[in-house]
């Protein structure tokens, strides 16, 4: 039985249940239901206990002879709301998609969509973008795609949804832009993760139109995207403009030193970045160099992850020399950087001059 004063509905997946995709639709059977009673949260989750799946069943039995035969108070239907779903390494098949979909163009309240680690592809960005461009009321404020290799095509058709005609990269930004449709349901994301989807070259012009129009994005993960120097540099430009930007991940895009100066330059312009992953990117002591010079005037930034750059014992005399200046750094990650005894003792000396460096990582150079 169904209580009028349940406002959190958790719905636990078995991981191992053999038959996924019946699985699913009992779900999604399930959802539909609590979306007419309009529940103000709802969290689909992955771990679960073992008797579960007997719990669901009950439950569909439950939907299934109520949704035609139960008169729904007026009071419920306009009190609940479902808000969050998280469809997180479902493997969901065109299918399951399809009906996931059509649940969204019923969620006008929805705030949080996940659908990472579900490998959907261009063609199933392509259909969400086609549902999000038809919920006019919807606000998201958190979308999670993360590993779902959606690619150039697909980062088209998300940047789409913000406009009114069909983006072309022959379009002048500035054409574009002007042609943004203001009932949208991206324009209120305050956390976007579009990591390891592999945009290249051609998907970072889309991502660029994408983000040039998300002013209210304070956590923006870009990890894994293959933005290399060319698209760090078309990308810069773009950051700069995200007032509320915060968290930024841009971590294994091999931007290189030369990428990393492009950014160094807009990085003090981005008054509220706090967090900010450069690891894995290959940037070396020359990218180490111009980063450094630029860290005394981000007054925000309390932590920096440089980790797997071959920085060298160069990049780590830069910044032990630019530290004692920086005063809000909390937190400096190094590891595996190749730094040696000379640029280990400099940042030894760094950190007991930086009053505001709390923990400093780059124990790595007796390994070299």
């Amino acid at each position: 039985m169904l209580r009028k004063k349940l406002n959190i509905f958790i719905i636990h997946f078995l991981y191992k249940d053999k038959d996924k995709d019946k699985m699913f639709l009992t779900i999604l059977e399930f959802v539909l239901c609590l979306n007419k009673l309009k529940f103000n949260t709802l969290q689909l989750l992955s771990e679960t206990s073992n008797d579960v799946k007997d719990e669901i069943d009950k439950i569909q039995l439950s939907v299934r002879s109520n949704i035609s035969n139960f008169n729904i108070p007026r009071t419920i239907t306009t009190r609940y709301k479902i808000i969050s779903l998280d469809f997180t390494m479902r493997n969901i098949s065109e299918e399951n998609l399809k009906n996931l979909l059509q649940l969204i163009l019923q969620c006008n309240a929805l705030k949080d969509l996940s659908l990472r680690n579900n490998q959907i592809g261009s063609e199933g960005a392509i259909k969400l973008a086609a549902v999000l461009r038809q919920c006019e009321r919807l606000r998201l404020t958190n979308l999670d795609l993360k590993n779902n290799n959606i690619g150039p095509e697909g980062i088209k058709s998300l940047a789409s949804v913000l406009l009114a005609d069909r983006l072309t990269l022959e379009s002048p930004l500035e054409t574009v832009l002007g042609k943004c449709n203001s009932l949208t349901s991206l324009t209120s994301l305050t956390s976007l993760d579009l990591s390891n989807n592999k945009f290249g070259d051609t998907g970072i012009k889309y991502l660029e139109q994408l983000l040039s129009q998300l002013g209210s994005l304070a956590i923006l993960n870009l990890s894994e995207i293959q933005i290399g120097p060319n698209g760090a540099e078309s990308l810069a430009s773009v950051l700069k403009k995200l007032s509320s930007l915060n968290h930024l991940d841009l971590s294994y895009n091999n931007i290189d030193s030369l990428g990393t100066q492009k950014l160094s330059l807009i990085f003090p312009q981005c008054s509220s970045l706090s967090h900010l992953n450069l690891s894995n990117n290959q940037i070396g002591p020359e990218g180490t160099k111009s980063l450094a010079a630029v860290l005394p005037y981000c007054g925000s930034l309390t932590l920096l992850d440089l980790s797997s750059n071959r920085i060298g014992p160069i990049g780590a005399e830069e910044l032990a020399a630019m530290l004692p200046k920086c005063n809000v750094i909390s937190y400096l990650y190094l590891e595996s950087n190749y730094v040696g005894p000379s640029g280990a003792r400099s940042l030894a000396k760094a950190k007991s001059e930086c009053s505001s460096l709390k923990h400093l990582f780059y124990k790595d150079y007796k390994l070299y």
